[in-house]
């Protein structure tokens, strides 16, 4: 049924349509102009009528009966929390003219695996902006997140707790980070993560936990890590802090399993808490080489070092090489001299070296 009402704001009056329609089966819907007020029902499916320009704030909150939501391509808005703790909703197809999802829409809908898009970027291409903890704990969401690029912010706590998701790009529109973090903490699957050129500081415990990343994305034009940002991040076995990095927030990379670190700036953070975070600090094994400038004009120290890096490595293999040995020979091969001893007095020398605490 469909009644016109009078709304009051002054001294104006609007006419309003009120429609209460019947869902498929007992469910019904308060649609008032182009809004979906509120839905009643224990339909398993429910298929939201065509017209509806936003689903309202809290319209489906707390129904457990539903598992599919099918939207009309009317749909352009999705207000606060409005399913929220949907604990068995399973799948909502959200159409490409969806333009905004308000904070809190989907939080704690826990088994919620697909949006309509799994297999093409996991959210509707229309997006221009994702509110605060939009997906927060929708741990059964999967597939490989593409941020649409109309998209310019990131919210905190995006996609937190998203265990499904198995790799997320952000793209060159994306220009800021809530510094509030937590867009992608725990997000454990996630393999891989492609950064905006645009983005220069990354916040607090973005990728917290994401254990499964094999490795740091390009921060090339980054100039500030969170404290705690890639925290946990078990996967990580080396990495390089760019020159253009200049702050990196306390345990920044904390409890990885990092062997092998290049730092090519001089990044204010990167003290004692640091160092003694990494596994190779941890279990005794930093190593020291002799620096060079070019593998083309110091041919000599790079084979060397390679020499000494194989025998670290593959004690067995290389057991009968004596890396010190074997630098003389080098050395005096294509230098004519040995200049080993030179370079152990001022401290470059191969050794293992004893860091942190």
């Amino acid at each position: 049924a469909t009644v016109t009402a009078k709304a009051k704001n002054g001294t104006a009056t609007y006419d309003l349509a009120v429609t209460v329609n019947e869902a498929s089966g007992a469910g019904t819907f308060n649609i008032v102009g182009d809004t979906l007020v509120s839905y009643s029902g224990s339909e398993s499916t429910v298929t939201i009528p065509d017209g509806v320009r936003v689903i309202g704030e809290n319209a489906f909150k707390n129904n457990d009966y539903i598992l599919n939501v099918i939207c009309p391509d009317s749909l352009e808005q999705i207000d606060y929390r409005a399913f929220y703790d949907c604990d068995n909703l399973q799948s909502v197809s959200l159409p490409e003219t969806l333009k905004v999802i308000n904070e809190g829409a989907f939080y704690y809908c826990e088994n919620l695996k697909t949006l309509g898009h799994t297999d093409d970027g996991v959210l509707p291409k229309g997006l221009t902006s994702i509110g605060v903890k939009a997906f927060y704990f929708c741990k059964a969401l999967e597939g490989d997140l593409v941020i649409p690029d109309g998209v310019t912010s990131l919210s905190a706590g995006l996609f937190y707790n998203g265990f499904a998701l198995t790799s997320i790009t952000i793209p060159d529109t994306v220009t800021s980070m809530d510094a509030n973090g937590d867009q992608f903490a725990n997000c454990t699957a996630v393999t891989s993560v492609k950064l905006s050129k645009n983005l220069t500081e990354l916040p607090k415990t973005a990728f917290f936990t994401c254990e499964s990343l094999k490795a740091l994305p390009g921060l090339s034009n980054v100039t500030s890590v969170g404290t705690s940002c890639f925290a946990g991040c078990a996967g990580l076995e080396e990495m390089t802090i760019p020159e253009s990095l200049t702050f990196v927030g306390t345990n920044a990379f904390a409890r990885s399993n990092v062997t092998t670190i290049t730092v090519l700036g001089d990044p204010q953070g990167l003290d004692s808490a640091f160092y003694n975070s990494l596994t190779a600090v941890k279990e005794g094994k930093v190593y020291s080489q002799i620096s060079f400038r070019s593998y083309a004009s110091n041919l000599e120290t790079a084979l060397a070092d390679a020499y000494y890096a194989a025998c670290v490595m593959y004690p067995e293999q290389f057991r009968d090489i004596d890396p010190v040995e074997k630098a003389g020979e080098i050395f005096t091969e294509l230098l004519g001299s040995n200049p080993y001893s030179d370079l152990e007095e001022a401290g470059y020398a191969f050794c293992q070296i004893t860091l942190g605490t």
